[in-house]
């Protein structure tokens, strides 16, 4: 994309290339792919998967998982939803 002079980036003087931080660090620079998720109304525990291969869909909106999405770990569970379908755990 075209690099909006307001918004901060990451530049390098040797080969004079600018990148957003966004296409540096990706979209969840702060999520694991393979790490556990236990959080929600789900009973098992959750990993962080990006599909490549095989696109399963999402358990809440019917939509192909193409993007970050949890994936259940228990054996013979076939739970996957995306990371923004997931319904969070309630508040008391």
């Amino acid at each position: 994309k075209e690099r909006d002079p307001k918004n901060w980036f990451y530049y390098c003087e040797t080969c004079d290339t600018s990148a957003h931080v966004d296409c540096v660090l990706g979209e969840y620079p702060f999520i694991k792919l393979g790490s556990i998720y236990n959080e929600g109304e789900h009973p098992h525990p959750l990993t962080f998967v990006k599909k490549f291969l095989y696109y399963p869909e999402c358990i809440e909106c019917g939509e192909r998982c193409e993007d970050l999405s949890l994936e259940c770990a228990e054996p013979g569970c076939n739970y996957i939803a995306h990371w923004k379908c997931r319904k969070p755990a309630m508040l008391w």
